[in-house]
């Protein structure tokens, strides 16, 4: 704290005054202050009109907020106030609404126009102003199911695939017998034409890199005879280094034009993988039991004859709809046809797909569907004594659906999946997109069956994903709501896959991203089938094991709980569970993503609607229209657009997926169904937006109050470009 200067060292005071003198100088200093301040109040009243003037007072009421301000001056406050005027004082009030707030009226002024009121102070007088908070649109944004991304023109043709890398062989590198390469140390002015180690002679074959290294050739060892000619070799007082001819090759990556985009097979160290196996040694059936699948050139090739048991018929054929050719994407990361130069690569690239139709177009189907789907897959009798055995019994069963049960799993049904599992068939689910504890996830929550959450584009829990110690692996599944980016080009960072799309009518074969705990099932699905197939004799149990034994731990952070056993045993390496299977040395970690991610957000704007004719929002008004910003944190968000002013709203949603401010094709829109009417003050609640892919002039949007998908695309697009 400072210190008030003493008489010694006061500005201006001399230490030898008087002290008395001093305190009379201020007593006086006081004494002109006090007067001179009376002077200003007489004035201050005089201008507000003085003791007995009229006085007005001024009420503020009402559910909304503001303030009421004068002119002349005196009243600048709220919720009540009151100044004295001079008698005969006209008298001018300016009603200001707060943010979220509107103005609605004066009582007791009889000269009001808007938020002015004009009064004459002929006597006290009481006014009162109105204010009432503005309306809003609240509700859920929802993501059906699992997310799907754009499908860019880009997917539809030809996209150059960079040169892969080099890696040394997968186990002990292979090199070239007998032969080392050498460089001497520094002041060996010229190499030998023989070396001597070990009682082996080697013969100069060249120099290399320019004379930097002389090769060096032993004849009739092997390679590990080499390896220990290579030590002896560098242990010489002449030599600086010396090394083994490593043979390199290109990680065993496939041709389709679209995996430079597949990041997440690199996540889980896929191409390093398939140098040890690629799906076609032994033959391995994956059943899909979801809403079937589509006559897609990518997949045909791996199909098997399936079932529909929706229809009850052998068509098990993916209908779309707001499933959105689910089934289709699912059964296309477990085994599209790979290495063809057309389209995706699938996690394996041998094993065939059985498509087994359980799930309706919406995505829903029944406990029923979903046992007697897995029993015939299982090539088991079902309920319906008409169904024939299938002739082709699968090795692994993908669950890419669920729902809540509380309780844990059934025992009837926890034995029934055992009873499955004991024919040596492991069973795979989605572990769930609500980013909740999975314990009440059937059935990923029973005890025979693989529970697996799922990881974005960073190697951590995606934002939906269930968690839990119910989980036993992670895979990727995605995440839309980031984007990442090869040369200039951006992409969301969903899975990548078979799909379908309705275009002029007809249904047509083509690829996207689409995010979820679906998506991360058939990548564990399809790591099984490669260890099936580089090893038919590996029991269920030992297949989760090992997956376990060799997945990369989630730290508490990553997996963004207290601590990472709610994200079971980690992200899955295809490399180290293969190595394990052969006895190779443990590959190296995955590599990081292409890219860093950027978030994407989802953009909710109540559209003011203006009727035009017949149509009650032939038009809208961007001014008087509202909007929020909210984060893709799970596939259903809670959303509130406020300070609206009454009137009839369209509620619209839109993720600007590569963030160039355009609506393209693919990006997620959601329309609410009904138009809004919204009143003073009046919140909406419960408006439920359903996000799905925009596909112009396509089926997925319903007509709104006349205005069809594409009339909203515009004022969306209108929207963007005034923001």
């Amino acid at each position: 704290m400072k210190q008030m200067p003493t008489p010694s060292d006061a500005p201006g005071v001399s230490s030898n005054i008087d002290r008395r003198s001093t305190v009379a100088d201020a007593h006086d200093r006081v004494s002109k202050t006090l007067r001179l301040g009376a002077l200003a109040l007489v004035l201050a009243l005089a201008a507000c009109g003085g003791p007995g003037s009229p006085t007005l007072t001024v009420d503020v009421i009402g559910s909304g907020s503001g303030s009421i301000v004068s002119s002349p001056a005196g009243i600048d406050c709220g919720p009540t106030c009151r100044a004295a005027f001079p008698s005969g004082q006209t008298v001018t009030l300016e009603a200001q609404p707060a943010s979220g707030s509107v103005f609605t009226g004066w009582s007791g002024c009889s000269a009001a126009s808007g938020d002015t009121c004009t009064l004459t102070m002929t006597g006290s007088r009481t006014v009162t102003a109105s204010f009432t908070e503005l309306g809003s649109i609240g509700g859920t944004i929802v993501f059906p199911g699992d997310v799907v991304g754009p499908t860019p023109t880009l997917f539809r043709d030809t996209v150059e695939v960079d040169t892969p890398p080099l890696r040394a062989a997968a186990g002990e590198a292979e090199i070239v017998p007998g032969q080392v390469i050498v460089r001497f140390a520094p002041g060996v002015m010229r190499a030998a034409t023989t070396l001597q180690a070990a009682g082996v002679s080697l013969a100069l074959e060249r120099s290399a890199a320019g004379g930097a290294f002389s090769v060096y050739r032993a004849a009739g060892i092997t390679q590990a005879q080499t390896h220990d000619l290579v030590a002896v070799v560098a242990a010489r007082p002449d030599v600086d280094a010396a090394f083994p001819n490593w043979i390199l090759r290109t990680f065993k990556e496939p041709d389709d034009p679209f995996y430079a985009y597949q990041w997440h097979y690199p996540a889980i160290n896929l191409p390093l993988a398939w140098n040890t196996e690629d799906g076609t040694t032994n033959d391995v059936v994956v059943a899909v039991l979801d809403t079937g699948v589509i006559e897609h050139p990518d997949l045909e090739p791996s199909l098997l004859p399936g079932y529909d048991f929706i229809d009850g018929d052998d068509d098990p054929n993916d209908p779309g709809g707001a499933g959105a050719f689910h089934g289709t994407h699912v059964a296309g990361t477990v085994a599209a046809a790979t290495d063809n130069a057309a389209g995706v690569a699938g996690v394996s690239w041998g094993a065939s797909v059985l498509p087994v139709r359980v799930l309706d177009g919406d995505g829903v189907g029944t406990t029923l569907s979903i046992l007697d789907g897995i029993a015939w897959a299982a090539g088991l009798p079902t309920s319906d004594a008409g169904v024939a055995t299938n002739p082709n019994p699968a090795d692994v069963i993908n669950l890419s659906l669920g729902g809540t049960l509380l309780g844990g799993c059934p025992v009837a049904f926890d034995a029934f999946f055992a009873d499955v599992v004991e024919l040596g068939i492991a069973i795979v689910a989605a572990a769930g997109n609500a980013n909740v504890n999975a314990a009440d996830t059937f059935p990923a929550h029973c005890s025979n069956v693989v529970a697996v959450g799922a990881t974005g584009p960073e190697g951590t829990r995606a934002p939906y994903s269930n968690f839990g110690t119910t989980i036993d692996v992670m895979a990727p599944g995605g995440d839309i709501s980031r984007t990442l980016t090869r040369g200039i080009q951006a992409f969301p960072a969903g899975v990548l896959s078979t799909t379908g799309a309705v275009e002029g009518g007809s249904l047509v074969a083509t690829y996207a991203f689409y995010q979820g705990t679906s998506m991360a099932a058939p990548h564990a699905a399809g790591v099984m089938a490669l260890m099936l197939s580089a090893d038919p004799t590996l029991t269920p149990a030992q297949l989760v094991s090992r997956l376990g034994a060799t997945a990369v731990p989630l730290s508490a952070s990553a997996c963004g709980r207290p601590s990472g056993a709610e994200c079971g045993a980690g992200l899955i390496d295809a490399a180290a569970v293969l190595a394990l299977d052969s006895g190779d040395p443990p590959p190296p970690p995955p590599p990081p993503p292409p890219s860093e991610p950027a978030a994407v957000p989802t953009y909710v704007v109540a559209f003011y609607c203006i009727a035009v004719g017949v149509d009650p929002c032939g038009d809208v008004d961007l001014d008087r229209s509202g909007e929020s910003v909210v984060p893709t944190t799970s596939n259903e968000v809670p959303y509130t657009v406020a300070g609206l002013e009454p009137g009839t709203y369209l509620a619209v949603a839109w993720q600007d997926l590569n963030r160039n401010v355009v609506v393209d094709e693919g990006e997620p829109i959601g329309i609410h169904p009904n138009l809004i009417s919204v009143g003073l003050g009046q919140s909406r609640t419960g408006i439920t937006i359903v996000m799905t892919p925009w596909e112009p002039f396509g089926t997925s949007h319903t007509t709104v109050g006349g205005r069809t998908p594409e009339r909203v695309a515009s004022a969306l697009q209108r929207w963007a470009n005034e923001r």
